[in-house]
């Protein structure tokens, strides 16, 4: 496939399909991570600038925030650190890929738990330092991790359908 259509369709997923939340779960489920996962472990670099044009996007006032939302003010806010921890989340995930040759679904797994990890640690510091606000660490070990996890096994099993899916010959 060629690599503008893999940003195209990596943006297509990121504007689409990240900004749904799933509510009334007992975990905090946005399919941000897991659209941010599965289009950086399947298209690469160009999941990168399609990650990065979405967040542009969003900070520009289009509605692909989490639950169709969109301003620049979410970065003075304590989503500021998971939104700016998207492109480090994004560039471990390629960093990772580019370590290995595609990854099947258990190792994909193992790829985007670490990357949701990052992802964490990175939010927690980033807004612990410099917004001064981030959740208790009991809610980290109530929510997010277990929401990471899910979406983390998601994730795997629909990169193992995109890679079956583009690699089929026409």
């Amino acid at each position: 496939m060629k690599p503008f259509v893999q940003f195209l369709i990596s943006l297509l997923l990121m504007t689409l399909i990240a900004p749904i939340a799933i509510t009334g779960l007992p975990l905090p489920l946005t399919l941000q991570t897991m659209v941010i996962g599965v289009v950086s472990l399947w298209a690469g670099w160009q999941g990168f600038g399609a990650i990065l044009t979405y967040l542009a996007l969003g900070l520009a006032g289009l509605p692909v925030w989490s639950g169709y939302r969109a301003d620049a003010d979410i970065l003075m806010s304590s989503s500021s650190g998971f939104v700016i921890g998207f492109l480090v989340m994004s560039l471990s995930l390629v960093f990772l890929a580019s370590r290995s040759k595609t990854p099947k679904t258990g190792k994909a797994f193992i790829f985007l738990l670490i990357a949701h990890l990052i992802l964490l640690g990175f939010a927690w510091l980033y807004n612990s330092l410099l917004q001064h606000s981030y959740p208790g660490f009991d809610y980290v070990l109530k929510y997010l991790i277990p929401s990471a996890l899910v979406k983390s096994i998601v994730a795997a099993m629909v990169l193992t359908g995109f890679h079956k899916a583009s690699s089929v010959k026409t």
